[in-house]
């Protein structure tokens, strides 16, 4: 999930379909179910946690740029949901730190 090197297997989590691995920080921060879930995600759309962090954009950008991937594409809403799902993790933004955007906003 999160592109950090693991060095210890043991404590270490295997998902049971991709048979990706998740670090153990990683499982903490999200639980099993969703680390199979974000592990089909990364699979599909590609990348990983915070891979576009260090880009130096606002939230409003990040906000932006998905706005615009979003208006070019035709498809279901569950489509739409997990693209914004991928889009925000790419850069950084978690649940957690959606929800206190949202909060504050």
């Amino acid at each position: 999930m999160c592109h950090s090197e693991i060095n210890d297997l043991k404590s270490s989590y295997q998902t049971k379909y991709t048979k990706s691995i998740a670090c153990e920080s990683c499982v903490k921060k999200y639980g099993k179910k969703d680390v199979e879930i974000l592990a089909d995600l990364f699979l599909m759309y590609g990348g990983y946690e915070e891979k576009l962090k260090n880009n130096g954009e606002s939230f409003d950008a990040v906000l932006d740029s998905l706005v615009n991937k979003l208006s070019k594409t035709t498809g279901d809403i569950d489509q739409i949901f997990t693209m914004t799902l991928h889009h925000f993790l790419l850069h950084g933004v978690d649940q957690k730190k959606l929800k206190e955007k949202i909060e504050t906003s």
